[in-house]
């Protein structure tokens, strides 16, 4: 497991789990390399499994160039292919969010927004709106 680096051109259509394509990870200003921590997907791909709906990802890996357009972070995870914001139909994100927290009570990063929840795959345990 890591970060695996992709090129949308021939592995965008790729699975890299039962419910996530490399293309839903890709960055939004057409960059051809898409980066994507293998926890990550796997935790979001557990998250699907318990939810029983599709998951959306809206924002997952960025350039540092599109990060500092969308006004992320200087030092964001999306940046390194460890997070991704996502939300799901029918769900809020604070209950989407409770869902993460019980997946990885220990580790990782969760923000709760109004609209959807980042999700990122740090070591140690940052959590905020949870």
């Amino acid at each position: 497991m890591g970060i695996k680096a992709y090129v949308m051109e021939t592995q965008g259509n790729e699975q890299i789990t039962s419910h996530f394509k490399v293309k839903e990870f890709a960055c939004k200003d057409g960059t051809p390399i898409v980066f994507v921590d293998d926890y990550l997907a796997i935790i979001l791909n557990i998250t699907r499994n318990i939810i029983k709906k599709p998951i959306t990802i809206t924002s997952g890996y960025r350039t540092v160039n599109h990060n500092a357009k969308v006004g992320g972070a200087k030092y964001s995870y999306h940046t390194r292919g460890m997070a991704a914001d996502i939300k799901a139909d029918g769900i809020k994100p604070k209950e989407l969010a409770k869902i993460l927290n019980e997946i990885v009570p220990n580790c990782c990063g969760i923000i709760v927004y109004d609209n959807w929840v980042h999700f990122d795959t740090r070591n140690t345990k940052y959590r905020k709106g949870v």
